[in-house]
């Protein structure tokens, strides 16, 4: 199966939102190469940033049967202290 559509350049990548959440992963794919614009109608972290800071509760909002729900929680949960520290690591060089 051949591209009909060759990638030229920069993936590019639209991202709605520009609380904690969306800039977060706008960072790591701009990290990873890709052209990336935020999208947010307001202030960045105006939106559910501003009420749930991006929480990760895991097991909080779980419905019975939502195992793997649980299981993607979790393992962001564990993946959050090296998220953070690089974040930090990455705005204190700027």
């Amino acid at each position: 199966m051949t591209d009909r559509f060759p990638r030229i350049g920069k993936p590019k990548v639209a991202i709605i939102g520009g609380g904690v959440v969306g800039l977060g992963i706008a960072w790591r794919m701009a990290a990873r190469g890709a052209f990336v614009e935020v999208f947010d109608r307001g202030a960045a972290g105006a939106g559910a940033t501003h009420a749930a800071a991006g929480m990760l509760a895991a097991c909080a909002e779980a419905e019975p049967g939502e195992e793997a729900l649980i299981a993607l929680g979790r393992e962001s949960q564990a993946r959050w202290p090296s998220f953070a520290a690089e974040l930090l690591q990455a705005s204190a060089s700027t």
